[in-house]
């Protein structure tokens, strides 16, 4: 039974659950999400028939807001209550940052330009997740097959630019595993020191030597003779 398998059964010392969702009676499992034990999490405990779960972690900046998709069967039902969490997190949020994960097994849709190009599913299936995106300003990370020549998995945010790093490495399951690495906060470009020239700062007097030694030398070493014999303009060297 899933209320029978304990944390250390599954996960390493130094690391707790901060959401966990059990689905009994679903093959497909259920959902959870973990983290290191110093890590400052709160489950919001929101339930849905996705059963999505989020949470919160405290730190320097702005909070950060997580969803867990599981598995499931997808359908119209399925969809509309995903896409109708997926507004809900954006509009209650809407000024943190949004991460959505989990497997929504829809390999009709083209991540890298957004198109549907097969038809396992109907049409207003896929377009249904994608008009979502759009509207929510979310955007899919993962790009690549996770499973076969299918994209399957989804990571989702309002933040593509947080994303450092997004590959697959060695499966332990029909699917493969996706490692997505990003940074808790945008970098902050300080501006470069440059010289800044303040006219009330100026040395007015050696302004003015400086320009009548420039005056003199100039008008003892040249006559309207020695002018004259310049060229206008000096010829580009070829």
């Amino acid at each position: 039974a899933y209320e029978d398998v304990y944390e250390r059964q599954v996960i390493p010392d130094g690391y707790r659950f901060i959401a966990r969702r059990d689905r009994p009676g679903d093959h497909r499992g259920g959902v959870a999400i973990i983290a290191k034990d110093n890590t400052k999490g709160t489950d919001l405990q929101v339930v849905t028939t996705t059963e999505l779960t989020k949470f919160t972690t405290q730190g320097n900046g702005p909070p950060h807001y997580w969803s867990c998709l599981p598995p499931s069967q997808v359908g119209p039902p399925y969809i509309q209550d995903v896409c109708n969490t997926i507004t809900d997190l954006q509009k209650e949020f809407k000024n943190s940052t949004i991460w959505i994960a989990g497997a929504m097994n829809l390999p009709d849709i083209n991540w890298n330009n957004n198109t549907v190009t097969t038809t396992q599913y109907p049409l207003s299936i896929n377009r249904f997740i994608l008009d979502t995106l759009y509207d929510t300003g979310l955007e899919q990370v993962i790009k690549f097959p996770t499973r076969g020549n299918n994209t399957l998995d989804i990571f989702m945010t309002n933040h593509p630019s947080l994303v450092l790093k997004c590959k697959v490495i060695p499966d332990i399951s029909d699917h493969d595993i996706v490692l997505v690495e990003i940074a808790p906060s945008a970098p902050i470009n300080r501006p470069l020191k440059r010289k800044i020239l303040l006219w009330k700062d100026t040395n007015l007097h050696s302004l003015r030597n400086t320009v009548l030694n420039f005056s003199s030398k100039f008008v003892s070493s040249n006559t309207t003779q020695t002018l004259s014999d310049q060229p206008l303009v000096t010829p580009a060297p070829r």
